[in-house]
C-alpha cells in the first residue's frame, strides 16, 4: 500500500498527473492523491465482492494510476460480465504485457473447466456491448479466455 501511495504521490507531485477540476477549481495534490487512491481501492473491493480474482493487485493499480478513466468503466463492465458469465468457474483480472511490443492492457480472463461454444459466444456478445465505451479512454480492457483451467 505504501509503495502504491508513493507512486501516486510521485505522479501527482511531478506534474505527470493533471488533477481533475471540481467547481472550477483544481484539487490540491493531497486531494487528488486521496481521490485516486480511494477510487482504485473501491474498485478492487467491488471486484473482490464479485469474486473476481486479482493475482497481482499492484500491477493492476499501477496501470489504473495511468488510466484513471477506466475505474468507473471497470466497475460497470465487470458487473455485467460477472452476471452474464455466471457459469464460468473463475474470472481473473490481470495486466497483460506483450513481450514483443510495448503494449499493456487489463485483461479479464474467463476460465472454466470445459469450454463450450455457447460460453465463447456469450463472451463475444458481452465484449461487443462494452467495446464502444472504450473509445476515448486512455487505456484498454479485454475480455477473453486463455483456455486454462481455473487456478
Amino acid at each position: 500500500m505504501a509503495k502504491r501511495k508513493d507512486r501516486i504521490s510521485e505522479r501527482v507531485l511531478s506534474g505527470a498527473y493533471r488533477p481533475p477540476v471540481r467547481n472550477g477549481k483544481f484539487r490540491s495534490a493531497e486531494q487528488t492523491l486521496a481521490a485516486v487512491t480511494l477510487s482504485i481501492e473501491k474498485l478492487l473491493g467491488a471486484l473482490r465482492s464479485m469474486h473476481i480474482v486479482i493475482p497481482d493487485p499492484a500491477a493492476v493499480c499501477d496501470y489504473l494510476l495511468h488510466h484513471e478513466d477506466l475505474v468507473d468503466f471497470l466497475i460497470c463492465t465487470c458487473e455485467i460480465v460477472s452476471d452474464r458469465l455466471r457459469e464460468v468457474s473463475q474470472l481473473s483480472l490481470e495486466l497483460y504485457e506483450d513481450p514483443e511490443i510495448e503494449d499493456r492492457h487489463l485483461t479479464l480472463y474467463a476460465r472454466h473447466e470445459r469450454y463450450e461454444q455457447h460460453l465463447l459466444d456469450t463472451m463475444d456478445a458481452v465484449s461487443a456491448e462494452f467495446e464502444g465505451e472504450l473509445a476515448g479512454k486512455s487505456g484498454w480492457f479485454l475480455l477473453t479466455t486463455d483456455f486454462r483451467p481455473p487456478r
